[in-house]
């Protein structure tokens, strides 16, 4: 019995130094399993560039909706056109499949609670229900990059009250491994069967475009969560602008969102009908493409200069 006892130890410390090595492994090559995963990895970076420039800073945050939607080099050009003495710092953290929750961690973690905040963050959303307390948390990504262990109290005031969901946050802060396993599933799976990766593409945009289907009229949506986004904002005198962003398929923007935002003394600007933009200038239902990127880079930035919120 003693003999097994110990034998068991020694398999249970084995299989132990094994996660131990793998995670180690990982840490030091998921940037390779996808370009998410460098920008993410850059975020740090893109912190600390905004705390030591003295330039004007403009912090966009958001998904692939609006990350692949703008120009740097042509929102630079003309905002600096009738600032010939003042120059700008545009950085961008715009991971794919994120969401409200993801950017408000984002600016807590790494721009608020490190004091390194930009003169202006512009948040780039789309569709009705996006903003809401209805919309899904996904734990396992939050713990990822966004959150640190502390943030799981207030996860739970978002609505991740399930022991299943706080616990699966946990083992994701934990493990690199678990909380990337469908990339690497995805990486592996891409590298094995032809077509792969273009057919999972177009399964997760008809999956987030179904996501946002039951935008009807009849819906009532609660922002619990928008309001603590508003909040930190406001309490860091940080400037948001909030652009609602063109896609294919027309979507409303819940009348309350607007009262909110302009409540805290923030700014809205509809894109949603950007001028000259049409449906050739999408390369799908969701994402511009690079006739359409410039289009709408041209069009945000002389919406930024009618602010009058940069100097």
């Amino acid at each position: 019995m003693k003999y097994t006892f110990v034998k068991e130890k020694k398999i249970l410390f084995f299989v132990v130094l094994v996660i131990f090595f793998c995670e180690f492994l990982f840490a030091f090559s998921k940037e390779e399993l996808s370009d998410n995963i460098k920008h993410i990895k850059t975020i740090p970076q893109i912190s600390d560039r905004i705390k030591g420039t003295e330039k004007q800073s403009l912090l966009f945050i958001g998904n692939s909706l609006i990350g692949e939607a703008i120009d740097t080099s042509i929102l630079r050009s003309i905002l600096s056109k009738n600032n010939r003495y003042k120059s700008f710092a545009i950085e961008r953290i715009v991971p794919d499949g994120t969401g409200l929750l993801d950017w408000y961690f984002i600016l807590k973690n790494f721009f608020v609670m490190p004091n390194k905040i930009p003169d202006m963050v512009i948040i780039g959303f789309a569709w009705k229900n996006s903003l809401s307390d209805q919309y899904p948390i996904n734990q396992v990504r939050l713990a990822d990059f966004a959150c640190k262990m502390i943030d799981l109290p207030e996860l739970s005031d978002f609505g991740l009250n399930s022991i299943e969901g706080k616990t699966e946050f946990i083992v994701a802060k934990i493990s690199s491994i678990y909380s990337n396993r469908s990339i690497i599933r995805n990486r592996l799976l891409s590298n094995l069967i032809p077509y792969y990766q273009t057919v999972t593409q177009s399964m997760n945009e008809d999956s987030n475009l179904n996501l946002h289907s039951n935008n009807k009229n009849d819906l009532i949506f609660s922002y619990n969560r928008f309001q603590r986004l508003l909040s930190i904002l406001r309490e860091n005198d940080i400037c948001a602008l909030f652009v609602a962003m063109p896609i294919i398929d027309n979507y409303e923007i819940d009348e309350e969102i607007e009262k909110m935002i302009y409540r805290s003394g923030m700014l809205l600007v509809d894109c949603r009908f950007t001028p000259e933009l049409s449906t050739e200038m999408f390369k799908d239902k969701m994402h511009l493409n690079e006739k359409g990127r410039v289009k709408f880079s041209r069009y945000l930035a002389k919406q930024i200069k009618d602010t009058n919120k940069i100097q």
